[in-house]
């Protein structure tokens, strides 16, 4: 149990030196978008906050009305009439307490609990910042008895799997809305090389996708073919794959997942280390392979940071780049068309795709808040999608090429979910990594150097603080 005293002295001091790095805010803050906010009820039970104002702790603004990029969603109209509607039939007024650095999000919250204040009833935001921090030392109401997490009503929003990675001793204290959101990580290819190039003509991704034929192997293979010396100086002219991030960094995520491993593995409520298991070193193996044996990844010169592999994708210089789900807004920074693909299948996947899921942003009930059945009703009506979602209807319009519907289906279809995510977040040494490629370190040297300081930080992290 966290000691609610008003000093927190070196604990959060300590807690914040283990959680850095950053985060993508959700496409989906609004709380579903679609139908008029006036045809029907939203408030089936007659939950009535007699008038109170009902507070809400967010990493980013939910509020349609007062958020200004909201107004470029052509349903923004509907979606304040929606909140709107929220306050008429809740009859509460909702002020959401936004806090975008997510620092003080995290340990704003932290302080004002140690302290004895209730400072919302409500929290969502980036749960990558405060997980496990604020289940383990009971900040957050647990959820099982007053929603219906797990999705036994059909009705129901919240998504259960998402529900089950968020359960610390029995009990379920965050959750997600069910959404058609991307994997994290998402391979992207220049449609113009691949119609154009002599050693790329012969390969129809999309149907190796869909064939279940893009598997490692192939991909090195097409690595390896994508990678052109044009003018016979002995240097690349077209690199086979690019990744963003420090060299190579999203593309060994990505594989490491579509390996089957998440860098740490969860035992009942115990955390442990897993990227020293064989399919998490596979990743690392590969990648480095085609880094310094095959040389078709670019890890050096213009590659060498956060925005290099990118930028060369975008030049039309590199065949395949491997990024997240946000980058499928270069097409409209290029003139080239652009495919979009899962991750390979990797050797241990079971001969399936699978895409890692990371549960970033979530919804909870303030532990210690006035009528948390009424919060938990109010919450769930925000998320209630007020029209059924298609792929289409999400993506047709951020989409250049008609097969890209196909392939995001395929990875949605695929996507795991896992909070796991959060974990490397919180452990700065994987995250911000080169996962030793700059200095061609070998998979096992980098891991065995990693392993030791990473398990200490997770033993950090899961230890209730005590304020003292």
């Amino acid at each position: 149990m966290l000691k609610r005293i008003v000093s927190l002295g070196a604990a959060v001091l300590l807690t914040a030196a283990l959680v850095s790095g950053c985060s993508e805010k959700p496409a989906d803050s609004q709380g579903g978008g679609g139908t008029s906010a006036t045809e029907n009820t939203i408030n089936p039970n007659n939950v009535d906050f007699e008038g109170r104002t009902v507070k809400i702790w967010a990493s980013y603004q939910v509020d349609p009305r007062l958020n200004e990029a909201a107004k470029e969603d052509p349903k923004y109209e509907d979606n304040c009439a929606f909140w709107d509607q929220l306050e008429e039939e809740f009859n509460c007024t909702i002020e959401i307490l936004t806090e975008e650095d997510f620092d003080y999000f995290r340990n704003g919250f932290l302080n004002a609990f140690a302290s004895g204040e209730v400072i919302a009833d409500a929290i969502t935001g980036d749960m990558t910042y405060s997980y496990p921090t604020w289940i383990i030392n009971d900040m957050l109401e647990p959820l099982d008895d007053i929603m219906d997490v797990y999705g036994e009503d059909p009705n129901s929003p919240w998504d259960p799997e998402i529900s089950q990675n968020f359960v610390y001793n029995g009990k379920c204290y965050a959750t997600k809305e069910k959404n058609l959101t991307l994997p994290k990580y998402v391979m992207y290819f220049n449609e113009r090389l691949f119609r154009e190039e002599e050693s790329l003509k012969d390969y129809d991704l999309f149907e190796l996708v869909r064939n279940k034929e893009w598997t490692w192997d192939k991909f090195l293979e097409v690595a390896k073919a994508g990678t052109i010396d044009k003018d016979g100086d002995g240097q690349a002219d077209i690199m086979g794959v690019a990744s963003r991030a420090q060299p190579g960094s999203f593309l060994i995520d990505g594989l490491v997942a579509s390996n089957g491993n998440y860098f740490v593995r969860r035992e009942g409520d115990q955390v442990l280390f897993d990227l020293d298991s064989p399919n998490g070193l596979a990743a690392l193996e590969l990648a480095y392979r085609m880094a310094w044996d095959d040389k078709c990844l670019g890890i050096t010169g213009v590659f060498d940071s956060w925005t290099g592999g990118e930028d060369e994708f975008k030049a039309g210089r590199v065949a395949i780049f491997a990024g997240d789900r946000g980058d499928m807004s270069f097409n409209k920074d290029m003139e080239d068309k652009i495919g979009m693909l899962p991750f390979p299948i990797g050797p241990d996947s079971g001969g399936e795709y699978i895409g890692d899921y990371p549960a970033f942003d979530f919804w909870g009930v303030v532990a210690g808040c006035q009528d948390p059945d009424k919060v938990a009703a109010l919450i769930t009506a925000i998320n209630t999608p007020r029209e059924e979602q298609t792929v289409e209807s999400v993506y047709e319009s951020q989409v250049d090429m008609e097969e890209n519907l196909e392939m995001i289906q395929i990875m949605l279809d695929s996507r795991v979910n896992t909070s796991y995510y959060g974990y490397k977040v919180f452990i700065d040494e994987l995250l911000w990594s080169d996962y030793g490629l700059r200095e061609g370190k070998s998979p096992s040297t980098f891991v065995a150097e990693k392993k030791p300081i990473i398990e200490s930080a997770l033993e950090v992290l899961w230890t209730p603080i005590t304020l003292e």
